[in-house]
């Protein structure tokens, strides 16, 4: 499969400073792109092959059967951006759709790895219509990206997978809002995944698996730190994988808990002074959130984020949606308490 591959890394994110802030408030965390290095990516492939993960089989049955009307929605000559793209087995549903309609267009995929945008993209099938353009890079990098291709260039924008619950509310309510903003212009579709709220005992189900392949996933997150700062810092062993699903803000959490008082050294370097913490028995650091919305909460994202609905899919089981959502001229807003 023909691809060429763009190094648009530029953004200087602070991970180093994100992560030691965060582990350093009395309430813990470490941002959740640690998850995704070349280890933690294949990781988070088997886990959506999991019966447990009901959120990739959802939207593959969707796209299985709505991929069709999605792609007609596409003019011939549009750029589509996925916005981290991961194993593209969902991807190649739609491409295919669009590639059996003969329209030319490109795809860019975004992801954190070269290596790993190299064997998704070379798993394509072959393409007569469809040029495929890897982005190598953060979410910020794709963003700047998308927002540099011609001007007359339509665009769709692809977020799937429900990567959006990575965030708390008024992050991906801003994040969302910042996409309109900077990489679309009146016209340009965004088709984005969302899961819905449901039964907390098939959310918590799902991020807890009896292989124990998303525990894995949430822990090789401590040994990528430790490859960040190139010291150390994390002895896994010293920590177990937690979650909960918490009912009231409709999300899941996933945590590393502490099995032993230790303490956390972070050497002095060119970025940061040393830094020393201390992390007591069962003191919990959240690695990772799961948020589910529900229909007054997704017409609050789009409204905030002054983007209009043309057309929502759901799954066969009601569990997921697929919303495609575009940019006016024009877009009168409601009020909703959870984003003002």
């Amino acid at each position: 499969m023909t691809y060429s591959i763009v190094d648009i890394r530029k953004t200087d994110t602070c991970l180093k400073n994100s992560i030691i802030n965060g582990i350093n408030q009395s309430t813990k965390s470490i941002p959740a792109i640690v998850l995704y290095d070349e280890l933690g990516l294949q990781y988070y492939e088997k886990v959506t092959y999991l019966k447990e993960y009901y959120l990739t089989e959802a939207e593959i049955d969707i796209l299985k059967n709505k991929a069709d009307q999605i792609s007609d929605y596409i003019p011939e000559g549009s750029s589509l951006i996925e916005l981290g793209s991961g194993a593209l087995r969902k991807t190649r549903l739609l491409l295919d759709s669009i590639e059996k309609q003969k329209k030319k267009v490109i795809y860019y995929a975004l992801d954190l790895m070269e290596g790993e945008l190299k064997r998704t993209l070379s798993s394509l099938g072959k393409f007569q219509y469809v040029k495929l353009v890897g982005l190598w890079g953060v979410y910020e990098d794709g963003i700047d990206y998308a927002s540099n291709l011609p001007g007359d260039s339509h665009k769709t924008i692809l977020w799937m997978g429900s990567s959006i619950g990575n965030f708390n509310r008024d992050e991906a309510a801003n994040f969302v809002k910042t996409i309109q903003d900077k990489a679309m212009n009146p016209g340009d579709l965004f088709l984005i995944g969302i899961d819905r709220r449901k039964n907390p005992d098939k959310i918590t189900a799902a991020y807890n698996d009896p292989k124990g392949i998303n525990a894995k996933f949430i822990m090789n997150g401590l040994n990528h730190v430790n490859a960040i700062f190139d010291q150390p810092i994390f002895d896994s062993n010293n920590f177990e994988h937690v979650t909960m699903y918490n009912d009231d803000v409709g999300r899941h959490e996933a945590y590393c808990k502490v099995k032993n008082d230790t303490t956390l050294e972070f050497k002095e370097s060119k970025d940061n002074p040393k830094t020393i913490i201390k992390l007591n028995k069962n003191e919990l650091i959240n690695i990772g959130y799961s948020h589910k919305y529900n229909k007054a909460e997704t017409d609050a994202l789009f409204d905030f984020s002054l983007l209009s609905y043309m057309e929502s899919w759901t799954d066969s089981q009601s569990l997921y949606d697929l919303h495609l959502v575009y940019k006016s001229p024009f877009h009168f807003t409601r009020k909703f308490d959870s984003h003002k």
